[in-house]
């Protein structure tokens, strides 16, 4: 690698290749679809430059102001709240009682003051990693089920604080070891790996080495697991989720017009295919066909052909 050369990860997610690349000096280029991994990315690789006193005195100002605030304290306008798309807060509601939405408004109320953004990316992220715990989405389940649980005994403020606590002190810890470092330089921006060609045109012959993990050919639902956070961060609509859902690579939730639609392209352009992924995506489809099978693996050769395209 020359120096201060680019390191691209085309599909970055939570931003580990870019973090990397900075900490060696070079400059990291990363792309996502997911805009919950886009903010990570970006976050982590923002506090690599952090001044430690600087984040030590945001959090504690932070935590001095939370702690002060009275959790039964009722507020009847929901400032941040009502600030989200209309068709956010209508789901959120079907997800959160009166009273934890009332304390998290309290909070990201708090967030939005903090001046240096790399520091309020990590309070933003530290309200997302308590949100399915405090909402009535089932916890246990990577699906999102609904759950209504007794709310008498969570108290938000007080989980973010000590959510917010761990991240700081990892990230003290990380900073401190690592303050002599001449670090490099880093964009991160969501977008869609198939169409680097036009997102990146102007660093086309000019990316010295490319480090990415793809996703599994049918990944974990990311956007529905985050969901919550999405809407609630403001990151991503509830009538854009499904269209950003099925862009995704890897994306497993189909429906059947979708199954049909990419197993009918399979058989018009297979050709395309190596033989040895030909013959594997007609197994399947072989002895599911022959099968008493669920949707999933019903879907799951049409699944298989769209992510080898």
């Amino acid at each position: 690698m020359p120096e201060q050369g680019i390191i691209a990860d085309l599909m970055s997610g939570s931003g580990t290749t870019l973090i990397e690349a900075v900490l060696g000096g070079y400059h990291g280029i990363g792309l996502d679809l997911n805009p919950l991994s886009v903010l990570i990315g970006k976050t982590k690789c923002e506090l690599l430059s952090i001044p430690p006193d600087k984040l030590l005195e945001n959090y504690q100002q932070s935590a001095d102001r939370l702690s002060s605030l009275k959790a039964t304290q009722s507020s009847n306008n929901l400032d941040y709240f009502s600030s989200l798309p209309r068709e956010n807060q209508i789901y959120l509601n079907r997800w959160f009682a009166r009273e934890i939405l009332e304390e998290l408004d309290k909070i990201a109320i708090l967030i939005i003051t903090v001046e240096n953004q790399a520091i309020q990316n990590l309070m933003q992220l530290s309200m997302s990693n308590i949100i399915r715990k405090i909402s009535w989405q089932k916890e246990s389940d990577l699906r999102v089920r609904k759950e209504i649980i007794n709310t008498g005994n969570i108290h938000p403020i007080q989980k973010f604080l000590t959510e917010l606590e761990t991240a700081v002190k990892t990230v003290l810890a990380f900073l401190c070891q690592n303050q002599d470092s001449q670090l490099g330089t880093f964009d991160i921006q969501g977008g869609d790996a198939r169409k680097i060609g036009s997102i990146w045109q102007d660093l086309v012959g000019k990316v010295d080495v490319v480090i990415t993990s793809p996703p599994y050919a049918t990944a974990l639902p990311y956007l529905d697991t985050d969901r919550l956070s999405l809407c609630y961060l403001g990151l991503l609509s509830r009538s854009q989720h499904r269209q950003q859902d099925l862009k995704m690579i890897g994306n497993r939730e189909i429906g059947e017009k979708q199954r049909r639609d990419y197993w009918e392209y399979f058989q018009q352009k297979k050709a395309l295919l190596p033989p040895s992924v030909i013959s594997l995506i007609e197994k399947i489809d072989r002895l599911n066909s022959n099968s008493n099978v669920g949707f999933r693996r019903r879907n799951l050769a049409a699944l298989l052909a769209k992510y080898f395209f």
